[in-house]
């Protein structure tokens, strides 16, 4: 089996290589006791020997923004709205419940 992007803003399986590596990271503002924002940025790899990670074509980034309510605060329970872009013209816009991490 191959491995994918797995990142918010790319469509999964769209682009193949036989390892993934991953970064991401996210900040959370609350805005209230119920809503807040958050702001997120990544990068994956796609390689099939460490080495092609040098190569701009395998690396995969992605930046975005989102909207979170808390449905049930003691429960922990959310929803949540993101909109992701990434390279190329990959975008997504992605509701949850939960946190994507």
């Amino acid at each position: 089996a191959y491995s994918s992007v797995s990142q918010r803003g790319y469509v999964r399986g769209s682009f193949l290589a036989k390892h993934m590596m991953l970064a991401e990271i996210e900040e959370r503002y609350r805005l209230s006791p119920r809503w807040s924002l958050a702001g997120f940025a990544g990068a994956s790899c796609l390689f099939d020997d460490f080495n092609d990670c040098e190569a701009s074509d395998n690396w995969f980034p992605m930046i975005g923004g989102g909207i979170i309510f808390d449905l049930k605060p003691a429960e922990k329970m959310v929803l949540r709205t993101d909109f992701a872009v990434g390279k190329d013209g990959n975008q997504g816009f992605y509701v949850s419940f939960g946190q994507p991490f």
